[in-house]
């Protein structure tokens, strides 16, 4: 079973959490094709009241170290909920084989 580590989806505290709910829970982890992902369980995201997580493609901004929602990959067109930590990093394995789309 792959874990959020094995995936090197790192859990958010401190201040890269600043300004979010107290009571979620935050990871995101980066590949070097230009993709990542945002995985959250907290109040507001699917599954959360079944101790489930939501995970969101993220893309990188052209010339910017910054990243993006993507909502245009083949493996989805919107944030995915209701998954457990292994399938959420069997998703992020599908996201981190994408083709690269960094110049």
């Amino acid at each position: 079973m792959a874990t959020f580590l094995d995936m090197n989806i790192e859990k958010l505290t401190g201040q890269k959490t600043k300004g979010r709910d107290p009571s979620s829970e935050y990871y995101r982890g980066y590949f070097e094709n230009g993709y990542g992902v945002s995985v959250i369980r907290g109040p507001n995201s699917f599954g959360y009241h079944d101790g489930l997580f939501e995970l969101a493609v993220l893309k990188k901004r052209n010339g910017e170290k910054s990243h993006q929602l993507c909502y245009d990959t083949p493996i989805t067109h919107d944030v995915i909920g209701d998954l457990t930590e292994e399938e959420a990093c069997d998703i992020a394995i599908l996201v981190r084989e994408l083709p690269s789309h960094v110049n």
